[in-house]
């Protein structure tokens, strides 16, 4: 949940991404609401800076959007009262109890819509930003949506994420939705509590509730999750952190890169107060998500390729799955369970080797290279809470 006023920031996402605006990943990072509230002037010059650099580099940026509520101190109590939901005596009131730190805005009001469509605009026309992360989004209409987007895209082609999961959400008005769904699982399957077939049971409900081609945001951690849960090194352990972040970086989806943890952030990053990140910390994530997303950015297989499953001996605690994009064929291999397995895969040889007999794939992150052959077992050997990514070699 965010507390700032209509208009303001605490967060941007930046991303690689297409002329379509479609993104291959996201990268999100912080900047206090107050630092753009304290001179609006400077702020706003210093921001266009950055977004220079940004579209300089090829990358593309977003900002949070929280327009669901405002603080109680925000302009629009004062200029227009009428915009906000009340109670029976006429009193303003918070979306729910939880967030009494917030007053809840009232989407009845075609003057409200006009003026957070406006202000929508303002940020792509005037601003040049790319599109928009939007807060609580369920909790706003979506005809609202449906018309932000329509308007947008009649000024430049935007990206929209929805930090909910409606499957609606994706008929027109947003590109990506969060995937909460995943990360709710994710200690679970480290702990050995769900059986990994879990996976395939929510990608199978989300292939079947979703409209086709549904991008969904991939995470073992952002700004929530990291100070209201835990750290994603203190809650999965560092070999439960790198098995994560191969999982969300190879599955359909777009995985996100949350501030710091490229070097394992282990301090519970304050939505309203700055904290800093101890950028002298190992930095052996961060060369984890370089192998990741250069893999991502090469392979087309993990970015729009086909997901098929490939059964194993232990399903239960061993994950094990190709993408492909044709000649393009990587095989991904995910121990989830705390001792060493050697899974004999079950792999559907027509569909991966085609008329071949037999393949060389190199294994990314051990730099060694396994045959696949016809007709022969293929046994892998995984380390506690290991993986392999293998990939075609051409």
């Amino acid at each position: 949940m965010a507390t700032t006023s209509p208009a303001s920031s605490r967060a941007i996402l930046l991303y690689n991404g297409t002329k379509s605006a479609r993104p291959d990943q996201l990268i999100s990072t912080t900047i206090p609401a107050t630092v753009i509230a304290a001179n609006k002037s400077r702020a706003i010059v210093d921001f266009q800076k950055l977004l220079n650099v940004v579209h300089k580099h090829k990358m593309k940026l977003i900002i949070d959007l929280v327009i669901n509520h405002t603080s109680w101190d925000s302009k629009l109590i004062q200029q227009h009262p009428e915009w906000f939901m009340k109670d029976s005596t006429g009193s303003i009131i918070s979306p729910n109890d939880d967030w009494s730190d917030v007053a809840d805005l009232d989407y009845s009001k075609p003057a409200l819509r006009r003026y957070m469509l406006e202000m929508m605009e303002w940020w792509v026309k005037d601003i040049g930003i790319d599109g928009f992360r939007c807060d609580v989004s369920e909790l706003i209409p979506i005809d609202f949506w449906n018309e932000a987007r329509e308007r947008l895209n009649q000024i430049k082609p935007v990206m929209m994420l929805s930090e909910g999961s409606l499957p609606e959400h994706h008929l027109k008005a947003f590109d990506i939705t969060y995937s909460w769904n995943l990360y709710d699982a994710l200690d679970a399957l480290l702990r050995g509590k769900l059986s990994v077939t879990f996976i395939d049971t929510l990608l199978n409900q989300e292939q079947s509730e979703f409209p086709a081609n549904s991008l969904r945001l991939r995470f073992n951690t952002n700004h929530d999750k990291n100070v209201w849960d835990a750290p994603a090194i203190e809650k999965f352990g560092f070999d439960g952190l790198k098995l994560t972040s191969v999982l969300i970086n190879t599955i359909p989806g777009i995985p996100l890169l949350y501030n710091g943890e490229e070097v394992a952030n282990d301090k519970r990053l304050n939505l309203f107060d700055k904290v800093e990140i101890d950028w002298n910390r190992p930095r052996t994530m961060d060369s984890l998500h370089k192998i990741l997303f250069k893999l991502r950015k090469d392979n087309v297989a993990l970015s729009r390729g086909k997901f098929v499953k490939i059964p194993t001996s232990n399903d239960n605690e061993v994950y094990t799955f190709f993408r492909v994009d044709g000649d393009n064929k990587i095989i991904v291999a995910l121990n989830f369970s705390n001792e060493k397995q050697p899974p004999e895969l079950y792999i559907p040889f027509d569909l991966l080797l085609g008329k071949k007999q037999k393949m060389k794939m190199k294994d990314i992150l051990s730099n060694t290279s396994l045959t696949i052959e016809r007709q022969k077992p293929c046994t892998l050997s995984l380390t506690p809470f290991g993986c392999q990514i293998l990939l075609l070699e051409k």
